[in-house]
């Protein structure tokens, strides 16, 4: 009877080191996945999935789901650092902010290109002006390799983001209950 619990419990003790190794291995793989530095692992295709505002009191909330909707938004990032950016909403679609009256209309195509450079110390992402008005920074985060967001510090960087107006009236309504925010990119395949 002792020999055969003993057995029972060697195989319950081998049962778990070999578990424990297979999620070491696991976690071996994922930060082999991870590791890439930024300015590699930004290389391709980012297709746009939802844009998030944060409120003047310090709450980010979800505006736009933009995988459902028909909107095209991509940011696409060469090795070479070229970039391009395309914004194309649906028709009859608006930036719209919960619980406020704020509702703005984003009826135009927004599309620009240029050079990026990427600060991994700081995670900025400048955008040269090429056909902008000016350069543009942006704060980026990875999740893993395949999710990426990009930070607008401000309103009127948002509404650059997402083809709204960007005349004085459109961004003192937005400013007066955003402070900035952030869209959600996936890899493209």
């Amino acid at each position: 009877m002792n020999r055969r619990l003993t057995h029972t419990g060697l195989a319950f003790v081998l049962g778990l080191a070999a578990l424990g190794l297979a999620a070491l291995g696991l976690a071996a793989c994922d930060t082999a996945e991870t590791t890439r530095a930024d300015a590699e692992r930004i290389v391709g295709t980012w297709e746009g999935e939802s844009v998030s505002a944060r409120t003047t009191v310090g709450v980010s909330l979800p505006i736009l789901d933009l995988s459902a909707s028909g909107d095209v938004t991509r940011f696409t990032f060469g090795a070479d650092g070229s970039y391009a950016f395309l914004f194309d909403p649906a028709d009859g679609r608006a930036l719209t902010i919960p619980q406020t009256n704020v509702s703005i209309p984003l009826d135009q195509t927004v599309s620009f290109s240029g050079t990026y450079s990427l600060d991994d110390a700081a995670h900025t992402l400048t955008l040269s002006a090429g056909s902008l008005p000016a350069n543009v920074t942006l704060g980026y985060a990875f999740s893993g390799d395949d999710a990426l967001s990009v930070l607008a510090e401000d309103p009127e960087t948002l509404l650059l983001l997402v083809g709204a107006a960007t005349d004085d009236a459109t961004i003192q309504l937005l400013a007066s209950v955003v402070t900035g925010g952030s869209i959600r990119y996936a890899r493209s395949n």
